[in-house]
């Protein structure tokens, strides 16, 4: 059997049913078309176009969602960042409180005081858990 004779293909793509098909078919029209081709050549066209429109979606799918996740990472990021406490201006006094109220400022120093202590212990607890060959769990 010789594959890709010019009379075989003529006749492959010659036929009016062949061309209606291929280019404006639901997908049920395509596996019926995939079927009645005998045609090795037009069978390796036809492979390669749904190939090249499933990898086409497969790609556009991978773009939308790294395009998502970047988009959610950098409105994540400025959900939880905390003010800096230099940023904030402590001139005004809050009415109502018979000491002067609260001080933002105080709250964001000593919250920031205490995370940077947290890190710092846990560095210790892991590097001392190394060296003494363990968990600091």
């Amino acid at each position: 059997m010789s594959y890709g004779r010019a009379g075989d293909e003529e006749q492959a793509l010659s036929s009016p049913d062949e061309r209606t098909t291929s280019n404006s078919s639901p997908v049920a029209t395509r596996s019926s078309e995939w079927a009645e081709v005998t045609n090795p050549a037009e069978r390796r066209k036809i492979q390669n176009k749904l190939a090249q429109q499933r990898f086409r979606a497969k790609a556009r799918e991978q773009r939308e969602e790294a395009q998502r996740e970047a988009t959610n990472r950098r409105l994540a990021a400025k959900a939880y960042m905390p003010p800096d406490a230099a940023e904030l201006e402590d001139h005004h006094t809050l009415s109502g409180l018979p000491w002067g109220g609260l001080s933002l400022r105080h709250v964001i120093i000593s919250g920031q005081d205490k995370e940077r202590n947290s890190q710092y212990s846990s560095q210790e607890n892991s590097v001392y858990a190394m060296r003494a060959g363990g968990s600091s769990r």
